[in-house]
């Protein structure tokens, strides 16, 4: 293996019959349609976190107890659907059917495909005999290939809060996660039915919970709604401020080479926000970005004027009227991308003197 950590690959994956098992793994789901296609897979977290030395009285123990690991099982579909259930202890043949038969089985049809990685719980007798009673079909992947489904990255993502959060139970495992749940199903079916037509019964139904429980984290669809509308902006002035600047590069190139929008297609946020009926979601999305972005700016201009590049009394309101300014141009629907591109880098140029 490498000694970067970005470039590592596991040996296996370089062996050419798996090269060629991956190729043709590739080719044959490219086959299929996206949006149904389900991806499934599991996550074991360690909530062991009790000391392993105690203080105690003379000729007597010291005497506590560990909570056991959590595995969170669970799928993901493109729309944002997700069936999860949450499990004390590690998986079993018996509880991984029992999740297919009683959870995720009901919320598919007969044209979906299950994805799911070679655990020798998901090749048990009863859970082909339960895939087989469903009418759906099932999708393998090939060995040493965890990086070819996406469902990977929710992982990683939600063993990192899991971390963050020191959870000693399953209940509270879980429950750090379940707002970034409620807000990627939500908009899910805010896509597919409109905002007006979702109510928090569909969306409840549609992550496989009680509708009491949307309740207990969102009071009202309008609250859910906001919620969702801040994690989306944050994602996308994350998406700005993760680009890595060379501590050389002047202010005037980061601007001719920056990006200007940020928004990924494909995912169920776009489609909402860019639905037809739903410009006013997008207007509110827009300014909620703006108000994240004028500080980052402000520093980077300070910056800038440190060096010389510019001169200015007041770098708020330049950075407001660099951030605010540009709105007009990129909600503008007569204009191409490339020419609003275009246009926002020379203005920016010029106004800043550069």
């Amino acid at each position: 293996m490498s000694i970067k950590r970005n470039l590592c690959m596991r040996q296996n994956r370089s062996v050419p019959d798996v090269r060629e098992k991956r190729k043709s793994w590739r080719e044959h789901i490219s086959e299929n349609d996206a949006d149904h296609l389900v991806f499934l897979d599991e996550s074991g977290v360690n909530t062991d976190m009790t000391r392993y030395y105690a203080r105690s009285r003379k000729n007597e123990r010291a005497v506590d107890s560990t909570p056991c690991s959590t595995t969170i099982l669970f799928s993901i579909q493109l729309n944002g659907k997700t069936c999860h259930t949450v499990y004390c202890g590690g998986i079993t043949r018996e509880r991984f059917a029992e999740y297919l038969k009683t959870m995720l089985i009901p919320t598919l049809s007969k044209i979906d495909i299950i994805v799911m990685d070679n655990m020798r719980s998901h090749h048990a007798q009863n859970v082909k005999q339960a895939l087989d009673e469903s009418g759906i079909n099932d999708l393998y992947l090939s060995l040493y290939s965890p990086d070819l489904t996406p469902i990977e990255k929710n992982v990683v993502k939600a063993e990192s809060i899991f971390k963050e959060e020191k959870s000693r139970n399953c209940t509270g495992t879980f429950t750090g996660n379940r707002k970034g749940i409620f807000h990627c199903s939500s908009f899910g079916l805010f896509g597919e039915q409109g905002y007006e037509k979702t109510s928090i019964a569909d969306i409840a139904r549609a992550i496989g919970v009680a509708q009491g429980l949307c309740y207990r984290y969102f009071p009202s669809k309008e609250t859910l709604f906001d919620s969702a509308v801040e994690q989306y902006a944050d994602q996308l002035v994350e998406s700005f401020t993760g680009i890595q600047i060379s501590r050389d590069q002047t202010l005037r190139q980061m601007i001719e080479t920056m990006p200007i929008v940020a928004e990924d297609q494909n995912s169920s946020y776009y489609s909402v926000f860019h639905g037809a009926k739903n410009k006013k979601f997008h207007d509110q999305l827009s300014i909620k970005v703006c108000e994240k972005l004028v500080p980052i700016v402000e520093k980077r201009l300070q910056k800038a004027q440190q060096k010389g590049e510019i001169q200015m009394k007041d770098l708020q309101t330049a950075a407001m009227f660099c951030v605010y300014g540009q709105l007009g141009i990129l909600l503008a629907d007569h204009l191409e991308k490339e020419e609003k591109v275009k246009r926002i880098r020379e203005f920016l140029i010029f106004a800043l003197h550069l």
